[in-house]
Order: structure tokens, then sequence, then C-alpha cells
């Protein structure tokens, strides 16, 4: 399998890469470490990194790293779309410290946030929560603002940024054909069709 996973895109490509990495060398050592120490080996390497070992849907607490799984109440459709821009992750995180923001906007959600695992969960309450990283795009916020609104003409739900940045993405409702929104949306950014799976997620090249 070739994984081709942009970077600065907000879309996990280092932290893939770091966990495939540490799971390869456990399995050539023959040395199988236990959930709890995986997780702790994963969290020294990046933030993100234990998320991309356990897969599926998790809510990550303190950096992300702490992690509790949830269970999606049903499976979701979306459209991704990687603008030609990118955001450096590092730079991404210094302007959440420059402006003294949380990754998510607790005093509003930290309840909700909590609430999450204790039944199965939509795309739309996650999306709820917000992303704070949409509030440092600095130079770039105008050109996501356009592309979100353009998702949103071509017939996409609920918008919004990759981590990070600077993908973003549409969730797709009822038999909304992903070509049909890919179609309508216009210009010349890659995208791809997203189905949720139970650990990982499924890709289709749209152009």
């Amino acid at each position: 399998m070739t994984k081709r996973i942009p970077a600065q895109a907000g879309l996990g490509g280092g932290s893939a890469d770091a966990a495939a990495a540490l799971l390869a060398m456990e399995r050539l050592s023959g040395r199988r470490r236990s959930r709890k120490r995986r997780l702790d080996l994963a969290a020294e390497l990046g933030s993100d990194v234990p998320f991309a070992v356990l897969g599926g849907t998790a809510l990550g607490l303190g950096r992300g790293e702490r992690l509790t799984r949830l269970r999606l109440r049903r499976p979701f459709r979306a459209i991704l779309v990687v603008p030609r821009w990118r955001i450096p992750t590092a730079h991404a995180f210094r302007q959440i410290d420059r402006k003294r923001l949380g990754l998510t906007d607790w005093t509003a959600n930290l309840r909700s946030a909590r609430q999450l695992g204790r039944a199965p969960i939509g795309p739309e309450e996650a999306l709820g929560l917000g992303n704070s990283f949409e509030d440092v795009l600095g130079a770039k916020r105008r050109e996501y603002l356009a592309l979100r609104d353009r998702l949103i003409s071509a017939g996409a739900g609920a918008v919004g940024l990759s981590g990070s940045g600077s993908a973003v993405f549409g969730i797709l409702s009822g038999s909304m054909p992903a070509r049909v929104v890919a179609g309508r949306l216009g210009g010349t950014e890659p995208r791809y069709a997203v189905k949720s799976e139970s650990v990982g997620l499924r890709l289709e090249v749209l152009s």
C-alpha cells in the first residue's frame, strides 16, 4: 500500500507515518507491548500519534493524546478538498499559543465534549465543538472561507477545517453523490470522497 497524504493539510500524514513506524518496529523486533505502553510511546512522538495507532473514532483530551473511543451513530460520507496553499503545523500551534486559545472553546463546550462518549455520535455533534485553528489562519482565512462557501453551494452539509489546515471537508447528506458535489465545486483543487470506517478511513480520488 502507498500512502500519499499531503503534508501541512491537517490530515495527520506525519502522525500516521510515525504510528506505522512504531508498529513496524514492534513487529520486526518481536516485542509486543501492552496497549498502554504503546500509546505512551506514541504520545512521546507526537500528540496525534496515539490516535493514529488506535484508529477509529475517538475523543482526545489533554494534548490530544488522552483518548476515549467513541461510537458512530451511523456511517457517514464526506468530500475532502485540499487547496494549493498549506499551513505549517508548527506555525498553526504558535498562533494558538500567541492568541492564548485552547484547541477547543472549553468554556462553552467542555460539558458537551465530556458527554460525547455516553451515546453514539454523529459528525454534526463533533463539528459543533468548533475548531480554533479556523480563527488563526491569518491571511489564508479569506481563502478558507471562500472554499467553505463553495462547498456549501455545491451541496455539502456541515463544512469545516481539517485539523490545523489546510484541507477542508464537507459532510454529504442522504444519497447525495460525492461526484456531483465535486463537479459543482469548480476550481482545480484535488478532492476526495471519504467514507467512515470502524478503523481508519477509505479514500476515493475524484479529480
